[in-house]
C-alpha cells in the first residue's frame, strides 16, 4: 500500500532511517527488501548518548510490494 501511493505520487524511492541499537527494526526493513545506502555516525539521543543512525532505501522500480 504504501509502495503504490508513493509511486502514484511520482516517488522514485522509499527512505527509512533506524537507530543502530533497534535490530528488530533493521531487521524488517531489510526482509521488505530496504537496501542500506548511509549511516549518520554518533548521532547523539536526547539523553546525548551517541547512536548511529542507519539510512536504507527501497527502489520503487522493484517487484516487491512494502
Amino acid at each position: 500500500m504504501t509502495a503504490e501511493t508513493a509511486r502514484s505520487m511520482g516517488f522514485a524511492t522509499i527512505n527509512a532511517t533506524i537507530r543502530a541499537d533497534n535490530v528488530p527494526g533493521l531487521g524488517y526493513y531489510s526482509r521488505m527488501g530496504f537496501q542500506e545506502h548511509s549511516v549518520a555516525h554518533g548521532v547523539p539521543l536526547r539523553d546525548g548518548t551517541p547512536v548511529d543512525r542507519i539510512s536504507k532505501r527501497y527502489d520503487l522500480k522493484g517487484e516487491m510490494e512494502c
